[in-house]
């Protein structure tokens, strides 16, 4: 261009303000169609998610179709069956073999009776000729009082004397 070209100048301008104004509206297009990609994967995730809680809700029916409260109920029933049939076999097994065992209560109450027998006889014995009872002496003097440290345990003590006395 040349320098005094002003006519030249305003088209350069001019083209260059239309280039810029296309080139904006090529990025607003494109601004508009990636927040578009954005929005339409954020769509196919809420599907995808929708679709999984679906599946996931249809498995705990059959599930629960499967297990059910009343299957559970009856399996706990045959459990509780099946562990006291287990005790009654315990049990069984636990019993002595030994014919006298079975009668041990009755020996054991037998026992019982030929020791309260022995006690009540010698109870019932007349005591035994022994000398006098020997039992201490009785101190012939009084027992020493204690010293108290002030007089106000000793009135502490004379009250408390007096309340017991009283009793």
């Amino acid at each position: 261009m040349a320098k005094g070209d002003k006519k030249g100048a305003l088209f350069a301008m001019k083209l260059k303000k239309q280039h810029e104004a296309e080139l904006d509206k090529i990025q607003n297009v494109k601004m508009t169609l990636e927040t578009q990609v954005i929005h339409l994967e954020s769509a196919e995730q809420n599907r995808e998610t929708i679709s999984a809680m679906k599946q996931g809700t249809s498995t705990m029916k059959n599930i629960r179709n499967e297990v059910g409260i009343d299957k559970v109920d009856d399996i706990m029933d045959e459990i509780k069956e099946e562990m006291e049939l287990a005790e009654e076999v315990n049990n069984a097994i636990a019993q002595p073999i030994d014919p006298l065992m079975e009668d041990e209560d009755d020996l054991l109450a037998e026992l019982e009776g030929l020791e309260t027998a022995d006690l009540e006889a010698e109870l019932l014995r007349p005591p035994a000729q022994t000398d006098e009872l020997r039992l201490p002496s009785v101190p012939a003097s009084k027992l020493p009082t204690p010293q108290l440290a002030n007089n106000e345990e000793a009135e502490e003590l004379r009250k408390l004397e007096a309340e017991l006395a009283g009793l």
